[in-house]
């Protein structure tokens, strides 16, 4: 296995660490109250870049340029370090699915106090970071997927909390959806 190969899956396997230790640790207490097919538009095709990047890597037989090792590399870095921030913050009122719970506070501390969704910023990341760190051509396909996904469920878990949650209609008015100052 080259060195390109072994760094990619590393990071991989830092990124389901990162997300097992934190549904562990900080996942609810309590179960589903619905069901949320929204988020097979994040899931499908995280699986299918992370398993498309890996074959056309593989299966071209290309080597990845040092800029692409090193960019990539700090786009998981960020990626993952978002997403630990943001489950940390949430603690008890992460969910996959699109839904409030009986007992479900406003989080707006840590990185919630800048932005509304840092772990939905660690998703664009990951989706940036997995063809670039191995060079792909193709594997942009169902990166670009991954990222309108994202996009999507971020504007329909908007409108769920703004209708769902106390105080998140105001929350909006005073933060940004994924870049401070910007949008």
């Amino acid at each position: 296995m080259d060195f390109a190969l072994f760094l990619y899956l590393a990071w991989l396997l830092v990124y389901r660490a990162v997300e097992t230790y934190a549904r562990r640790v900080w996942a609810p207490k309590q179960p589903p109250r619905r069901s949320d097919p929204s988020i097979y538009l994040i899931v499908v095709p995280f699986f299918a870049t992370i398993l498309g990047c890996a074959l056309e890597y593989v299966l071209l037989l290309e080597t990845a340029p040092w800029i692409n090792l090193i960019l990539g590399s700090l786009a998981f870095a960020v990626g993952i370090g978002m997403r630990w921030l943001g489950h940390r913050d949430l603690r008890g009122s992460f969910s996959e699915r699109v839904e409030t719970y009986e007992v479900h506070p406003l989080v707006t501390t840590g990185l919630y106090a800048h932005i509304r969704h840092p772990l939905y910023l660690g998703n664009l990341f990951l989706f940036v970071a997995m063809p670039l760190c191995l060079a792909c051509r193709w594997g942009w396909i169902p990166s670009a997927l991954g990222i309108i996904g994202v996009l999507v469920r971020l504007r329909h878990e908007e409108r769920f909390l703004a209708r769902e949650l106390p105080g998140y209609a105001d929350y909006i008015q005073h933060t940004k959806a994924l870049v401070p100052y910007v949008w």
